[in-house]
């Protein structure tokens, strides 16, 4: 009994991980300008909150961001370090015994009221009442409209109705444009028309006016007369 509860828990465990590192992973190739690599030389892991070194002012980790972790060349002439927040690049005091990532992500949410900030989340989504915005645009490859996080999949935002609704007014439009110049075409007030009916009224009263003026004998028939064109 006891090795199947430990069995058990190591497999919640594993699973828990796996889960985890799948959902960093499907981040990473999904949003690869989210975040900064860690300039340390022995690390480079992405880090989706970088800390920047208030000495060299490079980004790194939560476990390299310290002048003794990455060698800071300046460190040695500041006595204390002092994180530098990402976004609004202010110091962010943090006591001796407080998590690093801890304490800036809390400046984030609450002190950090920059007009940088306000711009950074400017994308919002386009599904009816919902008011989130992101920090990169995430535009669906079919309907073209940007989403936020949870509506970003096409099932999520309805995309299959959307884009059957563009099929149809499209071809609702060239269906009108064609009926359009096929009216034109058929309708007897063209321009045409109205060009050959012209022409038509002036050989008639040309005609007239030779036949007016003219004696009975010498009247010209309207095959000898000269085409208006």
């Amino acid at each position: 009994f006891f090795q199947l509860s430990s069995f058990l828990v190591f497999k919640s465990l594993y699973s828990l991980v796996s889960y985890q590192y799948r959902l960093l992973y499907s981040a990473m190739a999904e949003f690869p300008n989210l975040g900064k690599h860690c300039e340390s030389t022995v690390c480079n892991r992405l880090d989706f909150l970088p800390i920047k070194c208030s000495g060299c002012g490079h980004f790194y980790c939560s476990e390299h961001f310290t002048f003794e972790a990455h060698n800071c060349p300046t460190g040695s002439r500041i006595s204390v370090q002092v994180p530098i927040c990402p976004i609004c690049e202010k110091p962010v005091p943090t006591p001796k015994d407080v998590n690093v990532d801890q304490q800036v992500n809390e400046h984030i949410q609450n002190n950090c009221q920059t007009p940088k900030r306000a711009k950074v989340y400017s994308n919002a989504c386009t599904v009816p009442k919902c008011k989130k915005k992101e920090l990169v645009a995430m535009n669906c490859s079919k309907c073209r409209n940007n989403y936020c996080l949870s509506h970003r999949h096409e099932r999520d935002h309805s995309c299959e109705r959307k884009v059957g609704e563009m099929k149809i007014n499209q071809k609702k439009s060239w269906t009108d444009s064609i009926t359009s110049i096929a009216r034109s075409r058929m309708n007897p007030c063209s321009a045409q028309a109205r060009t050959e009916g012209d022409e038509a009224l002036a050989r008639s009263l040309q005609q007239e006016e030779y036949n007016r003026v003219a004696p009975p004998h010498q009247t010209r028939n309207s095959n000898s007369n000269c085409t208006v064109s």
